[in-house]
């Protein structure tokens, strides 16, 4: 297939994708229902790496034979029909570049329609495939935008790929997928940024966590209470919530939320409890969760169990 039937089959994609988008959306959810139970890690068959690295040079001139794959899951919109081929299979067959470009214009398609666990599953086999074989994942992103031609629907790949990267200890990646997006104006979602930060978090990627932070409030998602709560909890770890400096940012998080308008939850309430008790100062804590019951905010276990146990810590 030359460049230019290929331009024009994505075309025809997006056109259609634009004007069947209801129609299509319903139909979907009923025959992944009706065909089989929805799988989101399935599993992958290992490729010995030598056997994809020569069957990828060969067929980058080779008439793609994927297509009709593309044709069936547009018409049907069948997690069954795309699952015929898994994506290791493919590169096996096909080659590396040329599967990454065929699952990518699926991944749109069903992005297109609200499809997101069906999205998300195609780019796990994407990830987990270059991961399994040491592959570098940095072209992914600016392969999936190319194939998205701008479609608004489409946008909802890359808060997925996020997710997909983060949850497979890609970190960076993920990190870099954002900043990527941001760099070209894409709107993403919080929740998969806050996601990333849990992540960043678990695995102490301090300067990361910290400039994902500062990327959102400059230039969104604006962070909410929950981005704001995962931060705080972060500070208030037993492993560095000991130090009083470190302690000061737990506090500046909770006037930055009051000057946004952003209302702590009982859990944010809980933490900051945690916190105070943690650095030992139980006279703050116990005034605190007072001036919480005056304002008939009623602080949840987590606060009066922090406070009992550091009460006894102090003897």
């Amino acid at each position: 297939m030359s460049v230019i039937e290929l331009g024009l089959l994505r075309r025809s994609l997006v056109f259609r994708k634009k004007y069947f988008f209801r129609v299509y959306n319903t139909a979907a959810l009923v025959d992944i229902l009706d065909e089989q139970q929805f799988d989101p890690f399935p599993p992958v068959r290992n490729i010995d790496i030598d056997e994809i690295k020569q069957t990828d040079s060969l067929n980058l001139i080779v008439k793609p034979k994927l297509y009709p794959l593309v044709s069936r899951v547009f018409h049907t919109l069948s997690w069954k029909v795309a699952r015929e081929v898994r994506f290791s299979e493919a590169v096996c067959k096909h080659g590396f570049a040329q599967s990454v470009h065929i699952f990518g214009i699926i991944i749109h398609i069903f992005s297109s329609v609200g499809m997101h666990r069906e999205v998300h599953s195609l780019l796990n086999d994407i990830v987990c495939h270059c991961k399994e074989l040491d592959y570098d994942t940095n072209d992914l992103f600016l392969t999936l935008m190319d194939l998205s031609n701008g479609v608004e629907k489409s946008m909802a790949v890359f808060d997925v790929l996020i997710k997909v990267y983060a949850r497979s200890s890609f970190l960076e990646d993920a990190y870099n997928v954002f900043i990527q997006a941001k760099g070209i104006g894409l709107e993403l979602d919080v929740f998969p940024c806050n996601f990333l930060l849990k992540c960043l978090i678990e695995n102490n990627k301090v300067e990361l966590l910290t400039g994902l932070f500062d990327a959102m409030k400059h230039s969104g998602p604006q962070p909410n209470v929950y981005t704001y709560t995962i931060l705080m909890n972060f500070y208030c770890r037993q492993d560095i919530g000991q130090a009083p400096k470190q302690f000061n940012q737990v506090t500046e998080i909770l006037e930055e939320m009051s000057r946004c308008g952003i209302n702590p939850t009982v859990v944010t309430y809980g933490t900051y409890v945690k916190g105070l008790c943690a650095v030992g100062d139980m006279d703050h804590a116990l005034k605190f969760v007072r001036d919480l019951t005056q304002r008939n905010q009623l602080p949840n276990s987590n606060c009066y169990n922090a406070v009992i146990s550091g009460l006894c810590r102090r003897g």
